[in-house]
């Protein structure tokens, strides 16, 4: 099953992998290269899955059909 694509309508940054996630996650600070950051109008497919709602809820990301 294809990943489903969203577009960024504000700059996001967000855990580059799942490993940098659930380090994140423990509390645990995360190099520079652990982030990924996509612009305003730009697609992607990578924003983690649990953050995916909160996002879409608040507007700064719209899903892509």
């Amino acid at each position: 099953m294809a990943k489903k694509k969203y577009r960024a309508l504000t700059g996001v940054t967000f855990p580059a992998t799942a490993a940098a996630l659930k380090k994140r996650k423990a509390g645990q600070e995360l190099e520079p290269d652990e982030w990924t950051r996509v612009e305003a109008g730009k697609i992607t497919d990578a924003i983690p899955a649990e953050s995916v709602t909160w996002l879409l809820k608040d507007g700064i990301i719209e899903e892509v059909k």
